[in-house]
C-alpha cells in the first residue's frame, strides 16, 4: 500500500473517532452546538479576520480537548473497569482541560460578542416590541432549529444501535 492510501485511511480513521464522539458523548455535541453559534454570529456580525481568527483557535481547542477526554475515558474504562483512584485523576483531569478551555472560549466569545449583541439586543427589543407574536415565532423556530441540532446525534446512534463510550 503506498504512503498516499495510508494518509486517506489515516483521515478516515480520524474522521470515524470525530462521528463516534459526536454520536455518543454529549458534552462534545454541546460543544459543536455552541461552535456552530459562534459561527453563525460571527457571520451574521461581520467580525474582523482577527477575531475570527482567535475565535476558530478557541472552539477548536475546545473541540480537540474534548476528543481528547473522550478518548482518555475509553482507555481508562477499557484497563480499569472496577473503581481505582488514579483512574479517577486521570478521567477528573482531562475533563478539568476541557472545563478550562471551555471557560476561556466562553470569556473570548463574552469579549467579542459582547459589545454587539448588546447593542443588537437594544435595537432588536425596540424594533420588535411592537409586534410580539412575530417575536414570539422567532424564538420558537430558534429553539426548534437548536433542539434539532443537539438531538441529530442521538436518532443516528439509535439507528446504528451505538453505545456510548460511559
Amino acid at each position: 500500500m503506498t504512503s498516499s492510501n495510508n494518509l486517506w485511511r489515516s483521515f478516515g480513521f480520524a474522521g470515524q473517532g470525530i462521528w463516534a464522539t459526536l454520536i455518543t458523548q454529549r458534552n462534545f455535541r454541546i460543544h459543536v452546538a455552541a461552535a456552530t453559534l459562534v459561527g453563525v454570529l460571527g457571520f451574521l456580525m461581520r467580525i474582523s479576520g482577527m477575531m475570527w481568527l482567535i475565535l476558530i483557535l478557541t472552539s477548536a481547542l475546545v473541540l480537540a480537548l474534548e476528543l481528547v477526554n473522550s478518548a482518555i475515558e475509553a482507555v481508562v474504562d477499557l484497563v480499569s473497569p472496577d473503581y481505582h483512584p488514579l483512574a479517577k485523576v486521570a478521567k477528573d483531569a482531562a475533563a478539568g482541560a476541557v472545563l478550562v478551555a471551555a471557560a476561556g472560549a466562553l470569556g473570548i466569545g463574552i469579549l467579542v460578542f459582547g459589545p454587539r449583541l448588546s447593542r443588537l439586543g437594544t435595537d432588536f427589543m425596540l424594533r420588535w416590541s411592537q409586534d410580539a407574536g412575530l417575536l414570539v415565532i422567532v424564538l420558537l423556530a430558534a429553539a426548534v432549529l437548536w433542539g434539532l441540532v443537539l438531538a441529530l446525534p442521538f436518532w443516528v446512534a439509535h439507528r446504528r444501535r451505538i453505545k456510548p463510550l460511559r
